[in-house]
This record gives C-alpha cells, structure tokens and sequence, in this order.
C-alpha cells in the first residue's frame, strides 16, 4: 500500500509539472500569433485559464485567455495598457508550434489613456488634465487667464469627446462657449476591437472594446 501511495504521488506531481509545462508552450505559441496579428512591437503576455489545462490543450479548445500588452504605440498615441480576454480559442494540440490561424468566439478588452497623454493629444496648448469623479477637469489658458473646466467625457464613434459644463476663471464662473473642449482620435486598435465606451477613472480614461467571432490570423 505504501507502494502506491509512493507511486500516485509521484504521477501527481509528474502530471502537475507536465501540466505547467505544456501551458507555457501554449502561452507563448498564442503569444506569438496576436504579436503578429496585432503587429505588436513585442510579444504580449498571455495566461491561459483553468487547471487543469492538460484536458484543453488534448481537446484544443480553451475556455480564456487572458492577454496583458504595455505601452501600445497606434498612429501617436500611446495607450498606458490594453488587456485582452480571449473567450474559446480553438488550438489543436498538433498546431501549437506551427497554427496559422485561431479562431476565437469573442474578444472583450480595456485600454487605458493617461491622462497626460490625452492633454497632450488634445491639441490645446499647455492644457493639464485630472479626474473628478465621473468628470475631469481641464485647466488651461482662456484669454490669457488660467481657467478650469469641469467637463464630461463621452465615447462618439472613435473618439474621445470631452465638453466643458461649467468653467471657472479667478473664482468666478464663466460661460463656456466651447472653451477647453476637444476630442482625441484613438486609432485602430489591434484584433479587430471595436470600441464600445469610455469612462474617466483615477489612472486615466479607460475604454472598453470588443469584437464578436474572429480568427487570429499573421498579418
């Protein structure tokens, strides 16, 4: 009895070591086809889900994938993050090292613009941005004199649309007028994610993007 509890063990731990061994390879391999199909500067990081993995990678279909890109560069600007869930990435085991293309039921994605990023994009000079709450505040130059506006932040179409609702100018509020409002086009983003919204948070304004069935495909 001792045997085979000695022996059990040991196949376990085999089987947990020949598990992690074969997520790797798969994280790379996915790794590598959304470098190439997002034409990514590097090689995303990629985290397969679920334990054990050994039973997706023999049945080749993996239930999510979670996908982490830094510093994405689209068309001048630098979105801070993009992370990307994969849902249901079909990859037989036999194509791991060698797939063309993987198709995927769907995408769901968060990218994060600084702030600072989007003040410098906003084509208003010397302009600085924070949030406040569910708005931010823009202060720059109106007429000479240090002003702050306290603005929405929409998603129309690609764009970053930010529209003051009030500003104040040394204590004393003013009208708009379109003053310190602008929009930010944000570029195509890879895998073809749609945008869907955009909210202002703490870090930055963070936009959600999904994309319905695709294939991952070298570009």
């Amino acid at each position: 009895m001792k045997k085979l509890l000695i022996t059990l063990v040991v196949l376990a731990a085999l089987l947990v070591v020949a598990d992690r061994v074969a997520v790797r390879y798969v994280d790379r391999a996915v790794g590598d086809r959304m470098q190439e199909d997002g034409r990514l500067q590097s090689r995303p990081d990629v985290q397969v889900r679920g334990f054990p993995f050994l039973t997706q990678a023999l049945s080749g279909s993996y239930r999510q994938v979670d996908v982490h890109v830094r510093d994405l560069q689209r068309n001048g600007l630098t979105l801070d993050r993009l992370d990307v869930t994969v849902d249901g990435a079909k990859l037989p085991l036999s194509k791991v090292g060698n797939a063309n293309d993987v198709p995927v039921n769907a995408l769901h994605a968060t990218a994060i613009v600084s702030y600072l990023e989007l003040a410098h994009d906003s084509g208003l000079a010397g302009v600085s941005i924070r949030p406040a709450g569910d708005h931010v505040e823009v202060t720059g130059k109106v007429a000479g004199v240090s002003a702050t506006a306290k603005s929405t932040l929409t998603l129309k179409g690609d764009r970053i649309v930010v529209t003051a609702r009030s500003i104040s100018a040394l204590g004393v509020s003013t009208p708009t007028g379109g003053v310190l409002d602008f929009s930010v086009r944000i570029p195509a983003l890879p895998f073809g994610l749609h945008l869907d919204s955009a909210v202002a948070r703490p870090d930055g304004v963070h936009l959600t993007a999904s994309s319905g069935p695709t294939t991952l495909t070298p570009q």
